[in-house]
């Protein structure tokens, strides 16, 4: 006989226990997590009937949950195709084919975020073998709402692949998407609307995508999705909705960056876009790390769009109150969220743009500028430990002495040649600076405090 329904009490509690941690999400609670499951597996009974199997995949299937959400790629998919194994031919039955297509979809997840061809090739596999699960008429909310989860992840491993064709195919999944989102109301539940707007969004990228690598014609096409998500998003936003607010943040930036690139020039309408884009999450930004990011990147594109939009000097200083105010976002996050949650990379491309804005607008504050980001003896909060803000500072400092060297003595004797000589010196000591600096943090580590 299969166990009592008291006896399995305990395995109940356990698996709702790794269920709780696995929605906290943090590494420690996602490493407990996975030891839990590890317990509750080798101590649930094998019965001749068979009878707890559907315990075992139901813990297998959230141990996957916890190795994928945790970076544990390879095991996750182990994990996954065990409890696959462990599912009955579903038949006719909806319950069982609805239960084998979120695993094969979450299957698809984890080989999708390993990223190699092979696997991306994998996980088309997966997210067809679910797709053909769920395929029918007549469909619940539920199995059209997984059905475009899996058309849209085939999307993503599509994109991933590359080239012509594949991002072709991955317009077309976005697309399918759609049509599974079609009888669903927006209104109903706000993840809906999240979901077909992430659709656009991506139809919108792969367009660009088109543009950018395959000289496709997709310009008009590219921007249209994308102001199309912005549209679905809007209303959930207004309502107070906090899902719509933060993804309308990222639709609207993706859609000023996309403008930047396709007309290749800032214009009134892309900066218009950037700074909505921040209104959105302006109070959340420092909530998370991908807040933060979020947030910052709408103060990069904003500063492009003034930066490439005329070039006149009241637009670059203003691009360089917009870095300056990137940076105290920044320095407020790396206190509250600690130094990794500022995105490096980011960063770097912020100080070079302000660095360059500087040095075309008023190079008098150019020194000045780059010494408060990087002296920790100016700053208490520097970025001092960022390598790409060093880069960044060097390079501009560079062009602006190139600059000078190159004009030479052809203005001797006047009140340009004098300049020009003590804003040499001037740079010249704060690359000077910055080479001690550099030395300090990356040849012999910074000082303790």
């Amino acid at each position: 006989m299969d166990p009592a329904p008291d006896s399995q009490s305990p395995f109940l509690a356990g698996l709702a226990e790794v269920e709780r941690l696995l929605h906290e999400g943090a590494p420690s609670s996602l490493s407990r997590a996975r030891a839990l499951a590890d317990q509750l597996v080798d101590d649930l009974p094998e019965t001749p009937s068979g009878g707890n199997s559907d315990l075992r995949i139901a813990i297998l299937t959230a141990k996957g949950h916890a190795e994928r959400n945790a970076g544990l790629l390879l095991e996750a998919v182990r994990t996954y195709d065990r409890a696959l194994s462990l599912l009955p031919d579903p038949g006719s039955d909806i319950q069982g084919k609805n239960r084998r297509a979120n695993l094969l979809t979450c299957r698809g997840l984890a080989l999708l975020a390993l990223g190699d061809p092979a696997s991306l090739e994998r996980a088309i596999e997966s997210f067809d073998a679910s797709i053909a699960m769920r395929d029918m008429p007549e469909a619940t909310e539920a199995e059209c709402w997984g059905l475009a989860a899996a058309w849209l992840n085939r999307g993503d491993a599509l994109a991933a692949l590359g080239g012509r064709d594949q991002l072709r195919n991955a317009l077309a999944a976005a697309a399918k998407g759609r049509e599974a989102l079609a009888g669903l109301d927006p209104d109903k539940h706000p993840p809906y609307r999240s979901r077909l707007a992430l659709s656009w969004m991506k139809s919108g990228d792969y367009a660009l995508r088109l543009c950018a690598e395959c000289g496709e014609l997709k310009q008009e096409e590219s921007l249209s999705h994308l102001e199309t998500a912005v549209a679905v998003l809007r209303p959930g936003a207004e309502a107070g909705f906090e899902e719509s607010r933060r993804m309308l943040a990222a639709a609207l930036a993706n859609l000023s960056r996309a403008r930047l690139f396709l007309e290749k020039r800032g214009s009134e309408s892309g900066e218009r876009e950037a700074r909505e884009s921040l209104s959105w999450i302006e109070t959340s930004a420092l909530t998370s790390p991908e807040m933060l990011s979020l947030a910052l990147n709408c103060r990069l594109t904003e500063a492009c769009h003034l930066v490439t939009s005329g070039g006149d000097a009241d637009r670059l200083l203003a691009a360089t109150d917009v870095v300056e105010e990137a940076f105290a976002l920044a320095a407020e996050g790396r206190e509250r969220l600690g130094p990794a949650a500022d995105d490096e990379r980011l960063l770097g491309e912020l100080a070079k743009l302000g660095a360059e804005a500087y040095l075309i607008a008023s190079p008098a504050f150019l020194g000045e500028f780059l010494l408060d980001l990087l002296d920790p003896d100016r700053n208490p909060k520097h970025f001092a430990d960022l390598a790409a803000v060093h880069e960044a500072a060097v390079r501009v400092l560079w062009k602006g002495i190139a600059g000078i060297q190159q004009r030479g003595f052809s203005e001797i004797g006047s009140s340009d040649y004098e300049t020009d000589r003590d804003r040499l010196v001037e740079w010249q000591n704060c690359r000077e600076r910055l080479a001690s600096i550099r030395d300090r943090f990356f040849t012999r580590g910074p000082d303790p405090a």
